[in-house]
């Protein structure tokens, strides 16, 4: 790891798997960076932090309690491993058991307990004031590192965005003139790689698989601007090619493997179902990874958008269709599913759901 800069007092930033030019870690060494804090700016989150994040942050935050005179004695455990704050022994100890992330949201103030469990007396209620996160002093020999929050916004030009799940990463990256989102994602236990739609400048696509290259590429549909790319990312990386049945003869790249509703496509360890969604074209395809550790997460092409469903030209029965391949095969999942289209920002179902009366009210 390079020298750390000499402002201690600065965040070093980890985002898109490298810090700034002061010290580059790749993502999956996050164990070996030294720490002093970590900004909880994470949110929901917090489940996909590395244990070693989260041991260390917990114990910082106990700390910050330990002696409060409004704070009972209290014993913390996730089952593995124990911490102890609030006022010294000499009282009866409240012991609290959870999650290491119901621990920790609950400690910084972002969770209100539930889950946790308290033997020995109530949930403490922990001061508001204290709870909430605060900046950690320079620390000589550490760097403050903030882990970012994934957004999904993204420019082209710009920045790719990476959601770090815990089998899965994903890489979101803008691409062309109709600002195409293409989407890498990586299994962590074998490295093996995806790729949803190569949608235009190969160049840039290219640079994001990086020397490991991919297995396979997905096609969500036929439409032009999901695959001005295909063509030199396969021809540079040998991949699968990959699309719905009824779409594949609109693709000018062969497609290896034709997709039907229901199948199963893998990266490495994780596997994706694909649902077949009619109406934006004959043969579109969504990709849907039901994460075993959280909540669904959901690739729609240009099937589903923040505001409604993809483009079926004010054809009614098109619009009928789509409307409701999207409504009985995806909103099915549950609100906290997380949505990444073919443009734009993403969305969650939760975000989406109200509004489907509204969309079969105007038609589109």
């Amino acid at each position: 790891m390079a020298a750390a800069p000499a402002d201690w007092s600065r965040t070093v930033e980890l985002r898109n798997g490298v810090t700034d030019a002061a010290c580059r870690v790749p993502f999956r060494r996050w164990a070996e960076v030294e720490l002093h804090h970590v900004d909880l700016g994470v949110g929901h989150e917090l489940e996909d932090l590395p244990a070693e994040f989260t041991e260390r942050e917990t114990e910082f935050l106990a700390d910050r309690f330990t002696g409060h005179p409004d704070v009972p004695h209290t014993r913390l455990t996730d089952g593995t491993r124990a911490w102890r704050t609030g006022r010294t022994a000499g009282e009866p100890e409240i012991t609290v058991t959870g999650s290491p992330a119901g621990l920790l949201g609950w400690l910084s103030g972002r969770r209100d307990g539930s889950g946790l469990t308290a033997e020995g007396g109530p949930l403490p209620s922990l001061p508001p004031a204290v709870a909430a996160p605060t900046p950690c002093p320079p620390c000589p020999g550490r760097p403050r590192l903030a882990v970012m929050t994934y957004s999904g916004q993204v420019t082209v030009g710009g920045p790719a965005d990476v959601h770090e799940l815990k089998d899965l990463m994903i890489t979101k990256i803008a691409v062309g003139p109709m600002d195409n989102n293409a989407y890498l994602l990586r299994c962590r236990a074998t490295d093996e790689q995806l790729l949803i739609d190569a949608a235009n400048d190969a160049e840039t696509l290219l640079g994001m698989i990086g020397d490991d290259g991919i297995a396979s590429v997905v096609t969500t549909h036929q439409h032009g601007d999901h695959w001005q790319a295909l063509a030199a990312v396969v021809e540079a990386t040998g991949a699968r090619t990959y699309a719905g049945r009824d779409d594949a003869p609109g693709i000018p790249v062969p497609t290896d493997v034709p997709v039907d509703d229901g199948d199963t496509i893998r990266v490495g360890h994780v596997e994706l179902t694909a649902r077949r969604l009619v109406g934006h074209t004959p043969g579109s395809i969504a990709l849907v990874y039901d994460d075993p550790h959280g909540h669904p997460h959901v690739f729609t092409g240009d099937c589903l958008f923040p505001g409604g469903v993809g483009n079926t030209r004010k054809d009614p029965e098109a619009f009928a269709s789509l409307i409701h391949d999207v409504e009985t095969k995806i909103f099915v999942l549950p609100d906290e599913t997380w949505v990444y289209p073919g443009h734009g920002n993403d969305t969650s179902l939760g975000a989406e759901r109200p509004h489907l009366p509204e969309w079969h009210a105007r038609g589109w």
